[in-house]
């Protein structure tokens, strides 16, 4: 194997370097290099190959050779010109129906090359360990004494074999761009390639144009989108969550009983999460997608930050369904569907606008949590969890003193202690879900699968199970379909009547005569006595 040292520092181990003559008629493309002409030792990679098209001579439609587009770039002088076409010919014996092609591998020359890369995302998304794990595959061709430098009209193949198989994962092609000016010298990009063919120790790259090309991988035991052996535990947790938020739903959109806001909320809470979990089954592997990969994590972000903008206005409400005197259960939702949807439809906008190449990675179609756009979506969800908690808290307060002085306000107290758990269930399942895209720590994964499979249920538990609305709701319509007496039914509703045109007030029962509102009755007793500050509170029996 040929070594050549330039320098003390700088030596190379050349693979492989092959000089061909090609004969431009009737071209019917060629496999590179000849490795059954080499004489002496065979180098121990003999798999690296390039393949060219038997276009490979042709311009495509639209463009002019480069030694005729070479006339008319600006700054070119007549001398420049004139030497161009009158230099002496580099092969004298070359006829004019051939052309030379040359072929270089350097096996080491990745590691001597400073570890720049495309700062262009639409171009490279650079995995967290980058590494070569090729050879370097130098292309180039002469053609009537002309480096060959146009754009082809079908793209070469470069079969590559790869130097190491363990623990290499998320093949990119690349090329060296001499053109980017991240440290003076060039850096790898990826314009113009991409990967057609990968199995255990081989990756074929196809690109439109010829230079020196290589494979950049990741250092990691985790493929792209695969969760190896947890991927079918995943998908079947994702299924259950999924089933148990459409059960929630149901039941909460079809008892026509519930149209509080509080139900209201838990509709809009349990819709965002169920397309969020959709949109994570169905799009979260497409990375070898880019726009739809790009599409699948702007939705992922939107969505996400809805789930937690409706868990902030449900803690929200609860709070001021405690502090509040009138009753803010029922009336216009304007000013949450604007929060709930609206706000995090402008974040999500705003994010899109100033780095739409942020969305996506090389892993999945998600934001990373080494790029800065991540901040749009963890700095709203940190502070709609730590908004949520504040008033948790105060509500939690607000319901202490209230029992404190004998009074207690129906349905608050559960809708309180479920609001919080599902808080607290959604930031850890979805914190969970983050580390593990961005982490190989198989732990995470398991942990994520555990807490996704019990979100779902522990919801349908919380918001329909255990809730006192939704079983009174229930009972309504099981009594309604057994009650056939209609003395009974006319007594039962006189009786609620009655009960609920009755007011306790310092142990008092004031009663008001049907058709008459109680307002006035609040109004009169507040007027007298300052104290009496929650009289829509329920005195609670001794």
């Amino acid at each position: 194997m040929p070594r050549v040292c330039v320098s003390i520092s700088l030596c190379l181990t050349l693979a492989v370097i092959s000089v061909v003559r090609l004969e431009k008629m009737n071209f019917a493309g060629a496999k590179l290099p000849h490795y059954e002409t080499l004489r002496g030792e065979k180098p121990a990679d003999i798999e690296t190959t390039v393949i060219l098209p038997e276009s490979v001579f042709k311009a495509p439609e639209g463009k002019q050779s480069s030694v005729a587009s070479a006339k008319h770039l600006p700054g070119t002088n007549e001398e420049e010109e004139h030497a161009l076409m009158t230099r002496q010919k580099r092969h004298p014996d070359l006829s004019e129906g051939q052309a030379i092609a040359s072929v270089i591998i350097y096996r080491n020359l990745a590691s001597l090359l400073p570890e720049q890369y495309d700062t262009d995302k639409r171009s490279l998304r650079v995995p967290k360990r980058p590494i070569i794990n090729t050879p370097v595959v130098s292309i180039s061709i002469h053609d009537n004494d002309a480096l060959m430098q146009r754009a082809l009209e079908k793209p070469i193949t470069v079969q590559f074999r790869m130097l190491e198989t363990e623990e290499r994962t998320k093949p990119i092609c690349v090329f060296w761009n001499h053109s980017i000016l991240v440290s003076g010298t060039g850096g790898w990009s990826a314009k113009g390639c991409e990967v057609v063919f990968r199995n255990e120790t081989h990756v074929n790259c196809q690109c439109n144009h010829m230079t020196s090309f290589a494979v950049l991988m990741d250092i990691s035991r985790r493929e792209n989108g695969e969760i190896l052996p947890l991927k079918t535990i995943t998908y079947i947790s994702i299924a259950v969550t999924l089933g148990s938020l459409l059960l929630t739903f149901f039941f909460l959109a079809g008892l026509r009983t519930l149209r509080s806001n509080q139900q209201s909320i838990r509709k809009n809470l349990v819709i965002a999460l169920f397309f969020s979990e959709l949109v994570f089954l169905l799009g979260i592997n497409q990375a070898d997608l880019p726009f739809a990969c790009t599409v699948i994590a702007i939705l992922l972000h939107f969505l996400y930050m809805c789930a937690f903008a409706w868990a902030l206005l449900e803690a929200l409400h609860i709070y001021r369904m405690l502090s509040e005197v009138r009753d803010i259960n029922y009336g216009p939702m304007r000013f949450y569907y604007m929060v709930g949807w609206g706000v995090p439809a402008f974040i999500t906008g705003l994010a899109v606008g100033l780095d739409p190449e942020g969305y996506g990675n090389p892993d999945f179609c998600w934001l990373s949590i080494y790029d800065t756009l991540i901040w749009s979506f963890a700095g709203p969800i940190a502070f709609a969890v730590a908004m949520s908690v504040f008033l948790y808290v105060l509500a939690t307060k607000a319901t202490c003193a209230a029992q404190q002085q004998g009074f207690e306000k129906k349905g608050t107290v559960s809708g309180l202690r479920s609001g919080f758990i599902s808080l607290l269930i959604m930031s850890v399942t979805w914190l969970l879900a983050l580390l593990s895209i961005n982490s190989d720590a198989i732990l995470f994964h398991y942990l994520f699968v555990g807490f996704n499979c019990f979100q779902g249920p522990l919801l349908f538990l919380l918001c329909v199970i255990l809730s006192k609305e939704v079983r009174k709701a229930l009972r309504s319509i099981c009594g309604k379909k057994h009650s056939t007496d209609p003395t009974l039914t006319t007594k039962s509703t006189l009786t609620a009547a009655y009960i609920c045109n009755n007011t306790y007030v310092d142990g008092q029962l004031y009663h008001t005569p049907f058709g008459d509102s109680t307002g006035s009755l609040h109004s009169t007793v507040r007027s007298g006595k300052s104290h009496h500050s929650y009289i829509p509170f329920v005195l609670r029996e001794e």
